[in-house]
């Protein structure tokens, strides 16, 4: 294995180190009330388990008992995963561009209209 190979692994380790520590706190929230914390939390949960798959390689080699159903699980669950994320994205886009066309349909209240002075009234 050569050096850039084991920084890389250094790296993924490292980074995928916060998604259990973000499930754990996560788990202190009620998450499972929203679909954004449902989606969030299997995004992390899918994080953790591509960890456990990392780890699991590094520790058993690639044919460590039980890989192919896990690995599975794990490729089955990313689509869903990532589309849910994207999913939200454009939803809240279109919900903010909704609200943005409904303020400006509205007529401006006294209290948001410019003031005139004296002089610009005829």
């Amino acid at each position: 294995m050569s050096w850039i190979d084991t920084v890389i692994a250094w790296d993924f380790f490292i980074a995928m180190a916060a998604p259990p520590v973000f499930v754990a706190v996560y788990l202190t929230m009620t998450w499972w009330k929203t679909w954004e914390g449902r989606v969030i939390m299997a995004k992390q949960v899918l994080f953790t388990g591509f960890l456990l798959n990392g780890v699991l390689y590094y520790a058993l080699g690639p044919d460590y008992p039980g890989s192919d159903a896990f690995r599975l699980v794990l490729f089955t669950v990313m689509p869903i995963a990532f589309w849910g994320m994207t999913i939200l994205l454009i939803n809240a886009r279109l919900q903010a561009r909704r609200e943005k066309l409904a303020l400006a349909a509205q007529p401006p209240s006294p209290e948001t209209r410019p003031l005139t002075d004296d002089h610009q009234l005829g």
